[in-house]
């Protein structure tokens, strides 16, 4: 064959290793209306929630480096870097560049499909070294060139593997096991004695895309190479020790290479998420699931279920894994061996210790199995094992007995698990497997109806199985694209943020990570790398309390007016309209899931009501109201702000009690909030708790409903969308949504008003309501402004706020105030000078940052750097020097190796 013939028939594998899965899912995606055939994004899940939002902010900032190592839009402030470096940095990104933020879920879409497609090429990349690897293994035995049509079944079957069709939202993970393969590639590459340019760049790459799945592929890296010592040894007679001497070495510093060149993402990346929650390791026996479940997720259109990791390849790789422990041309040590690792494989999903060893030591919060796409990669490979031994050429003998025990299991299993394993589903994969053994049969004799026959049979199972486990029915582009749209000509009604900070509220929101969305300064996000501590300080001020996780922050409607002065809520916005509630959440005529483009997690209170802001803006339904009193991120204080306490979650406890010495510190007022006598009304109607209140002092009343810290919602109760809050029998506001709870206004009463309460619910969980029985106070809201607009008056001046820096100049003879408040997250990447000398930045409130003032002219500068950048990058230019050194070294033996 002619180079030139040749490298054209490798193309047209590529293109049609691409295209194939593409097609297939292509037609999924027609049968479910999904975009480009429907007006529905495959945008679900976390997707939905928070990727696409963070998508949003990357393509808004992706000029501005800054902006990417720390955000303002992340809750009140926070180390992007994190999720830069777990969710973001994919170069695939790119294409995200080309779309408006409106039309992302479109663009995202296809991104999915290019991913799909390039799996199946990263596949057909690793199978074809293989084979010529395999093909100098097993010279001289009969061996027989692989069916290219196969290298492409077999590379489409990756990349619709049933965890690639249930996860492939999770855009992120896809980037690192494209470039399991080609990590794989290369280690054989070392084992075959070859350079190891191949394995170190790709380790580097899969480590750096996503380094939790990077992880995996490490610790996958070293159960493969001793799979691979141990198949060579029984196929060529080499011994471990001939092997471990020519590779072992070269592969352990390629691996430190790998992983030290990735420490500029790696090492900051690890320190911004440290400190979110995770419980210690132990190891333990427990079983997750019987042993025999799994073995029913080999099976097509067997339907998700998260206890179970996804493990399917499709028909054709389990019927060539049959093939290949039947045949006799294989040893029996190497199939041993063989089945030994897949008992490794399997048992590590099933032992919960070795289950969480994959998982980063840890137990992953929701979305579990997340390294099941590496139990279907060591299958395929099994496969085209069974394909380059010539294994596949079987007898009239070898397809009776292989349906025999592929029948008998399957009913058999079927018996077992006759929930999961129908008999319709069993009917199908009978048909799938008969089909495809009968075609390998009739190979020799009808090489073209068998090649159609096998690649019709694996569309149709590979299409069946994603159409029976993809959850793509997601977001409405259009409400979506009008969604951001309208809001976003709202925002520009503001004034820029960048000149003059400030940060603004909603009475709507599509996902907590509407500000990463929208480019604006809030209070609300979501993500992994959101620091509990500033979750915990949210709750202790009023906005929201979480029961359950620990990964969001919510504006929640506001807290209360102080507080939201305090961090400098500026402007709210505000839309109550039906044609809101219908743009997020759909018509009533169908799920909100197939019209509207709120999230999971998007806001319930579409109520607004709050003192001291007047209306600035109103138009087509949305209301912006400013708050004149909203202080500056920098604040001249008492220095009793200063403080490094500890905040516990306490969702039962007072709010009131710590906002009393939250504002005795920082306004100097001893009691700003005063609590009511809550009298308990009786009512006879099921699922409705009354309450009276006796106003003892004109003013703004608000509302809090303690909660235990128990996550069972049948305890906790209040935690379904159909919880109500009346005021004087009018709806007020829904409360308790997502597990959440916070302070909410009911407005302002004279003394000797009677406020009448209700909480109304249309399930019946909670019938000891009334055991938890609602706060309220009220709050001297006079005291309050004139002590803020004080405060604002004696401030900082020349405030220049920025992502790589804060800048002010303090007064001369500031004896009052001793401490400048910033009302950011405390964050030891924040380092603070004065005069051009480093001073120390305190922790205050609990969580905010402050320093303390001086009697002089000063001129105060922070800078920031997130956590581990500068050590990481120094280690990354240790390697590359390191990797310029061991590749010298490399081409020096080689070179007198063949001389």
């Amino acid at each position: 064959m002619s180079r030139q013939h040749k490298l054209g028939s490798t193309f047209i594998r590529y293109v049609a290793a691409f295209c194939l899965p593409v097609f297939i899912m292509l037609v999924v995606f027609f049968i479910k209306g999904v975009f480009p055939f429907g007006s529905h994004a495959a945008i679900t899940s976390d997707l939905n929630n928070q990727y696409i939002s963070f998508f949003a902010y990357l393509k808004n900032h992706f000029t501005n480096i800054h902006d990417l190592l720390y955000s303002f839009s992340m809750s009140m402030g926070g180390n992007f870097f994190g999720i830069f470096a777990y969710y973001l940095l994919s170069p695939l990104n790119l294409i995200l560049l080309a779309f408006p933020v409106a039309k992302l879920p479109a663009a995202i879409t296809l991104m999915i499909l290019v991913k799909i497609g390039l799996l199946g090429c990263s596949m057909l990349c690793f199978l074809n070294y293989h084979q010529r690897n395999t093909s100098r293994s097993l010279k001289n035995k009969g061996m027989v060139q692989a069916n290219s049509l196969l290298q492409v079944c077999l590379a489409a079957s990756f990349a619709l593997m049933s965890y690639e069709v249930c996860y492939m939202t999770n855009l992120m993970w896809t980037d690192t096991i494209l470039f399991l393969p080609i990590v794989i590639l290369g280690l054989e590459k070392i084992s075959n004695q070859e350079r190891p340019y191949v394995y170190i760049f790709a380790l580097f790459f899969a480590i750096l895309l996503n380094y939790y799945i990077g992880f995996m592929v490490c610790l996958f890296v070293m159960i493969y190479y001793a799979y691979r010592l141990l198949v060579t040894k029984f196929r060529n007679n080499v011994t471990l020790r001939q092997q471990l001497r020519t590779s072992f070495f070269k592969l352990v510093i390629s691996s430190i290479i790998s992983v030290g060149l990735s420490a500029i993402v790696l090492l900051p990346g690890l320190k911004a998420v440290q400190s979110v929650k995770s419980n210690p390791y132990h190891f333990r026996l427990t079983g997750r699931f019987q042993p025999l479940d799994l073995l029913v997720q080999l099976y097509s259109g067997v339907k998700a279920n998260q206890l179970y990791p996804y493990i399917y390849g499709g028909i054709l790789v389990v019927v060539l894994c049959f093939i290949y422990f039947s045949s006799k041309k294989i040893k029996l040590p190497e199939k041993l061996t063989t089945a030994g690792f897949l008992l490794i494989l399997a048992m590590a999903q099933v032992i919960q210790g070795t289950y969480q060893i994959w998982h980063g030591f840890n137990s992953p919060n929701g979305m579990p199995n997340r390294n099941a796409f590496i139990f279907t990669f060591f299958l395929i490979v099994i496969a085209y094992d069974a394909i380059l031994s010539n294994s596949i050429k079987i007898n009239l003998k070898t397809l009776s007995n292989l349906l025999v025990v592929y029948v008998m299991g399957t009913l058999l299993l079927g018996k077992l698990n006759f929930g999961t394993l129908t008999v319709p589903l069993i009917a199908i994969n009978l048909f799938f497997f008969l089909g495809i053994i009968l075609s390998f049969y009739y190979f020799d004799h009808f090489k073209k109806t068998t090649g159609v026959t096998l690649l019709l049979l694996l569309i149709v199972d590979l299409g069946f199985n994603a159409y029976q486990n993809a959850y793509i029915n997601g977001v409405s582009i259009n409400s979506f694209s009008k969604y951001t749209n309208q809001v976003n000509h709202v925002l520009q009604q503001l004034p820029d943020n960048k000149k003059n900070f400030y940060r603004v509220g909603t009475t709507f929101e599509r996902s907590n990570d509407d500000p990463l969305l929208l480019d604006y300064y809030g209070l609300s996000d979501y993500s992994s790398a959101e620091s509990p501590d500033t979750i915990n300080l949210l709750q202790k001020l009023g906005y929201f309390q979480n029961h359950n996780w620990w990964r969001w922050t919510n504006f929640n409607n506001g807290s209360t007016f102080a507080v939201d002065s305090l961090l400098g809520i500026r402007y709210v916005i505000h839309n109550s309209s039906q044609s809101m509630r219908s743009m997020l959440y759909g018509s009533k005529a169908e799920p909100y899931v197939y019209n509207g483009a709120g999230s999971q997690l998007g806001g319930y209170n579409l109520s607004y009501n709050a003192p001291y802001n007047s209306k600035i803006y109103s138009k087509n339904g949305y209301d912006i109201y400013e708050n004149k009193y909203a202080l500056n991120l920098a604040s001249l204080v008492n220095v009793s702000v200063i403080s490094a306490n500890t905040i516990n979650r306490d969702t039962s406890a007072d709010p009131f009690i710590y906002l009393n010495r939250v504002f005795k510190n920082i306004l100097a007022i001893n009691t700003a909030y005063h609590p009511e006598s809550v009298a308990t009304a009786e009512t006879a109607i099921a699922g409705q708790h009354n309450y009276q209140v006796r106003v003892t002092k004109s003013g703004s009343l608000y509302f809090y409903l303690p909660t235990t810290n128990i996550t069972q919602t049948q305890i906790d109760g209040l935690q379904t969308l159909d919880t109500r809050l009346f005021v004087n029998g009018k709806e007020l506001s829904r409360i308790n949504m997502q597990q959440q709870n916070g302070i909410t206004y009911l407005g302002k009463f004279k003394v000797g008003q009677t406020v009448n309460l209700s909480i109304r619910t249309h399930n019946n969980v909670v019938d000891s309501i009334n055991a938890l029985k609602p706060l309220v106070y009220q709050e001297d809201s006079q005291k309050i402004a004139t002590a803020l607009a004080a405060t604002k008056k004696n401030g900082v001046s020349h405030l220049k706020v920025s992502t790589k820096q804060i800048s002010f100049d303090l007064k001369e003879n500031q004896k009052k105030y001793k401490a400048v408040l910033l009302t950011l997250p405390y964050d030891r990447g924040w380092q603070a000078f004065e005069n051009g000398r480093k001073v120390k930045l305190y922790k205050a409130l609990d969580g905010l940052m402050a320093l303390r003032a001086t009697t002089k002219n000063s001129h105060i500068l922070l800078k920031y750097t997130p956590n581990g950048l500068k050590t990481g990058l120094l280690i990354t230019g240790l390697s590359a020097i390191i990797l310029v050194v061991y590749a010298g070294l490399v081409e020096i033996r080689l070179r007198r190796k063949n001389l």
